[in-house]
């Protein structure tokens, strides 16, 4: 951090103190430091080895076939399946998203599972971001989070598939919605 900040110029290092006014030049490739509150979607902690809902829903789905029970709606074992391949094609890896001190702008990123120090539950919250700008999104712009620089786990016929679809509704979360910053996470410290 001491190189970029004594080189600005060449590390195109931006301290982002006013989100809405430096996003908007920032380009790709450049270096940012940023505050802002994290947190990981929920359709990313499902996917999660560790947010332990597949295994619920697999519990249950179990469950609901043992005892035969019409009370509990059986999943469609191929949506099931592609759940499951989800989470397994992911491994580890989460993607978090920010909100800066802004209105409109928003921050996502890939953390890999092997480089976190503390669990998914302490990512939680206000923490400073430092990270290389891979991409920007222009307000109206949406792109799933799956389909993240880094993160590509769908082929790229299904991801195109789904970026057709949209997002299911305005709360739907699995999406990030411009104007949005995306990031190659290099650091989130307090």
């Amino acid at each position: 951090m001491a190189l970029v900040a004594a080189d600005p110029e060449l590390s195109g290092w931006a301290a982002v103190d006013d989100p809405e006014t430096e996003f908007p030049s920032l380009r790709v490739g450049a270096l940012i430091d940023v505050e802002c509150d994290i947190q990981i979607p929920s359709m990313i902690k499902a996917l999660s080895p560790t947010g332990g809902v597949l295994a619920a829903v697999k519990a249950l789905n179990e469950i609901g076939s043992t005892i035969g029970s019409t009370s509990t709606q059986q999943i469609d074992p191929a949506k099931l399946a592609t759940f499951e391949a989800l989470g397994n094609l992911m491994g580890g890896d989460l993607v978090v998203v920010a909100q800066p001190d802004s209105d409109d702008w928003k921050l996502a990123g890939k953390l890999r599972s092997d480089h976190l120090r503390v669990s998914t539950d302490e990512l939680d919250g206000n923490v400073r971001v430092v990270g290389k700008v891979s991409r920007k999104l222009t307000a109206g712009d949406q792109k799933p989070l799956l389909a993240l620089p880094g993160l590509d786990i769908l082929p790229r016929a299904q991801r195109r598939e789904i970026e057709s679809k949209g997002p299911s509704g305005p709360n739907d979360d699995s999406w990030l919605k411009g104007p949005a910053v995306m990031l190659e996470i290099l650091a989130i410290y307090r």
